[in-house]
């Protein structure tokens, strides 16, 4: 018995979960509204149960809802069958047994219908599913439980039912003439402005399939606020910590990272003192970042210039200490005098912003 497998013991032995889909928006040859449930719990108790109470000739009508752990319904227009919706156990525990609206179990009259085989990947609230002009929604499960969009396989939409993480239902739309969907496609993104900024800076990211982003990065780093602004524009902050490299964004169809780089740039004030020591003067003073930023405080160059014809010239130089600390001597000469702090890069790409006292 694997890890895997034991999980889903343990799980089978605490969830009682209730799964329902709602129909808004229906059109006149589907009046009405149509409620159906699937019940999963104990291995004791009643597994799962599909409840249908609308039935007509020409809208929802139940197919073989009974197979082996799994259920699921026709959408019908013109007495042809053209959608059907699939919940279907993901292999492990706990086994779904579907019994009937009274909790006694009934035996399979034919084999659940094959779904498209799918790597076990989700993230992020799923869409409402749409069969032509009607739309289901996910009601909300028992705390623990949630719901996560699965993707698409072959224009058929799924999502899955979480419990701890764990995917213990799958739920798909199939298509069998109708148009089903959400089936999202991956972001893209085209730009981002500006392309360097200090934490703290608004940066917009241009692209499209933003709609339902679920985060947005800086080279891997999370940023903690972003508004996705329409389904090609994000705004977002960048976050503390985060250093140049690729802006991601991911949603639940896929996720995305830039070619180019977002420059992390560090800004950094340069203090000047000037000592009288004979013959010379003493320049001094301390090189601080508003971000804290360490790499930025030591070796960074430092031109001591003074005003000259209406332009500065270079009279001494040096290179900051470890701790931004700095000590330049030079003959005495007349005019202003000021000390400029030379831009400098990091390893990792970040930029330590020049200044000037």
């Amino acid at each position: 018995m694997n890890g895997r497998t034991v999980m889903r013991r343990a799980l089978a032995s605490m969830l009682t979960v209730v799964v329902a889909f709602m129909l808004f928006g229906v059109t006149a040859a589907h009046a009405g509204t149509p409620v159906f449930y699937v019940l999963i719990s104990t291995e004791d108790t009643n597994i799962a149960l599909l409840e249908q109470p609308f039935v007509t000739a020409d809208g929802w009508v139940f197919g073989d809802r009974i197979g082996y752990g799994c259920a699921y319904v026709y959408m019908t227009e013109g007495g042809q069958n053209v959608a059907r919706i699939t919940i279907q156990q993901v292999e492990g525990e706990p086994e779904v047994v579907i019994n009937d609206r009274y909790g006694v179990e009934q035996h399979p009259q034919t084999q659940c219908p094959d779904t498209p085989e799918t790597a076990l990947s989700f993230g992020g609230t799923p869409a409402p599913f749409t069969i032509d002009t009607s739309t289901f929604s996910l009601a909300t499960p028992i705390s623990g439980a949630t719901w996560a969009s699965g993707g698409c396989a072959n224009g058929d939409p799924y999502d899955y039912l979480l419990f701890q993480g764990q995917p213990l239902v799958k739920v798909t739309v199939e298509s069998l003439g109708a148009t089903v969907g959400p089936c999202l496609s991956s972001p893209t993104i085209g730009s981002f402005s500006p392309t360097s900024g200090g934490f703290g800076t608004s940066v917009s990211v241009t692209g499209s399939n933003f709609s339902g982003a679920t985060a947005v990065s800086f080279n891997g780093v999370l940023a903690q606020q972003f508004t996705v602004v329409s389904p090609t524009q994000i705004s977002v902050t960048v976050p503390v910590g985060a250093s140049s490299g690729p802006v991601g964004v991911i949603t639940a169809a896929g996720s995305v990272v830039t070619a180019g780089t977002f420059t992390v740039t560090h800004e950094a004030t340069i203090s000047l003192r000037l000592r009288d020591a004979g013959s010379r003067l003493v320049a001094s003073g301390n090189v601080q970042v508003s971000d804290g930023t360490s790499g930025c405080l030591g070796g960074r160059r430092v031109i001591i210039q003074r005003r000259h014809h209406g332009g500065w010239e270079k009279i001494a130089k040096t290179t900051t200490s470890s701790d931004g600390s700095y000590k330049a001597k030079f003959l005495d000469v007349a005019g202003k005098i000021r000390a400029h702090l030379k831009k400098k890069t990091l390893a990792g790409g970040d930029l330590c912003l020049a200044a000037t006292s």
